[in-house]
């Protein structure tokens, strides 16, 4: 049996339209309820405490928890231009995803153009094209935007960055090097310049998208694989994210790892055979550290493909353990390399920002934060849900619904560290935002299954970016 036919129950070589999955309006108007009935019980009944306010014009602004965002309602002309980019992109995605009439590489083209109009275009629903990243100013102390002015040399920026941490943004405090690093790369590249900075993070963000897609091919038969993109492209936090923060950037290295991580299991299980690939194992190993230098995120994401590697390779253990110790090898190697040429330790580093995000947030709870544990526990679940849209929410819950619940390798691995990640006290808030490398993991989770008719999946993209849409218009957010 091969990877795909176990991982979805169906053909590798499913037809377009071919047994497809039918999605109502009635049932993503429901869908819509429980994430306003989650926002309302965490605004007006929990009124989660932890997120700070916003002092804008002379007063403060109440969170709008869970999610971190603002109430400032604006109303932009240039809000048409992301209708006209909806309309292109429900259209023209539902003929894009045909096998038959598109290759891979034209489809991936056509995902990495439409992303990026389509980020561009939420932009301006709220900001001018020149405010690219400006989000970055909000607050001068801490941004790592700061922190890459301060770097003279990249090597001595790595070997003193512990001794340079306590003087760093709040950001960079919590934080491993490779955001800084990445901003003073970029500026010297292209020159200072915000709006520089933004640009390339749409190019990041576009190119995750893409990688992403790649990734789910090995994972999923083609046409699910390309529904199942599409979904992703739609949902509001990444979209909203996409200009602004630098998250957008561990978004990058976890795809990345994402699809090292299938092409081993791929390979392993015979589907595909790639020439010049034989280390993907060992490179997967490199990817994980390299996604570690930017986010201590990168641990649930270990949890996440160590675990899928071990279930869905169950059947092979010796080629599984040796493929789970090719990538830990090739993770010690690249962790002692940086060490004994700069003298930068992650694990010193991950105590240090653990350490510091205790007393902060003791000092801006005014208490311990496990006096908080349920507030961060719900309020994390439901941001990303809320963070992940309609579309990739209705579509979750219309496989789970359509296939009675059946458990897949990927669907045990990706719920198991969701659960991990929302109840193991780890993350406070933000979930929206930090979680954005989590969506993926929901679209291929979906997908497991059959696919959607072409008139579910239109229903789905336009709901999934109308809700874009009206939460930019509506909401203002910080990163």
């Amino acid at each position: 049996m091969s990877m795909k036919l176990a991982l979805t129950g169906k053909p590798a070589g499913l037809i377009y339209g071919e047994d497809e999955r039918l999605v109502t309006p009635g049932f993503l108007v429901g869908i819509v309820l429980i994430l306003i009935l989650l926002w309302v019980f965490d605004y007006f009944i929990l009124r989660n405490p932890i997120l700070t306010p916003l002092m804008a014009n002379g007063k403060y602004l109440k969170a709008m928890t869970p999610v971190y965002a603002f109430w400032k309602p604006i109303m932009r002309l240039d809000a048409i231009i992301f209708l006209v980019a909806t309309l292109f992109f429900v259209t023209f995605s539902t003929a894009a995803q045909k096998v038959k009439t598109y290759s891979p590489f034209c489809f991936s083209i056509y995902i990495f153009v439409a992303y990026a109009i389509l980020a561009v275009a939420l932009l301006l629903v709220r900001n001018n094209l020149s405010e690219l990243a400006s989000n970055l100013l909000i607050y001068p102390t801490e941004e790592v935007y700061y922190d890459a002015q301060r770097i003279v040399t990249i090597t001595d920026f790595i070997r003193h960055y512990k001794t340079l941490q306590p003087e760093l943004s709040m950001r960079g405090q919590h934080y491993p090097p490779g955001g800084a690093i990445f901003l003073f790369v970029v500026s010297k590249i292209l020159g200072e310049g915000l709006w520089k900075i933004g640009a390339v993070l749409v190019v990041v963000a576009s190119t995750s998208v893409t990688l992403c897609y790649f990734a789910m091919r090995h994972i999923l038969p083609e046409f699910h694989a390309r529904q199942a993109v599409l979904l992703l492209a739609t949902s509001p936090s990444l979209l909203d994210f996409t200009c602004t923060s630098m998250d957008i950037l561990f978004f990058l290295f976890s795809s990345l790892c994402l699809l090292s991580t299938a092409m081993v299991q791929s390979r392993q299980a015979g589907v595909v055979s790639y020439h010049g690939f034989r280390y993907s194992a060992l490179f997967t190993g490199i990817f994980l550290y390299l996604a570690s230098f930017v986010s201590f995120s990168s641990f649930p994401l270990y949890m996440c493909l160590f675990l899928f590697m071990i279930i869905n390779g169950k059947a092979m253990i010796k080629q599984t353990t040796i493929n789970i110790c090719t990538i830990s090898v090739g993770y010690i190697i690249t962790y002692f390399l940086i060490y004994f040429i700069f003298g930068y330790s992650l694990l010193e580093n991950l105590s240090y920002a653990r350490q510091n995000s205790l007393r902060l947030l003791t000092n801006v709870l005014n208490g311990p934060p496990s006096d908080y544990y349920f507030y961060a526990c719900f309020g994390n679940i439901a941001a990303f849900l809320i963070g992940c849209g309609v579309a990739v929410v209705g579509a979750v819950a219309s496989s789970s619904i359509d296939s009675h619940f059946m458990w897949t390798p990927w669907r045990i691995a990706s719920l198991m560290t969701l659960v991990f990640i929302t109840v193991g006290g780890i993350y406070v808030m933000e979930a929206e935002r930090i979680w954005i490398y989590v969506i993926p993991w929901m679209v291929v989770f979906a997908l497991n299954n059959r696919p959607f008719r072409t008139s579910s999946l239109r229903l789905l993209l336009a709901c999934g970016l109308m809700q874009a849409l009206f939460m930019e218009a509506l909401l203002f957010t910080l990163w």
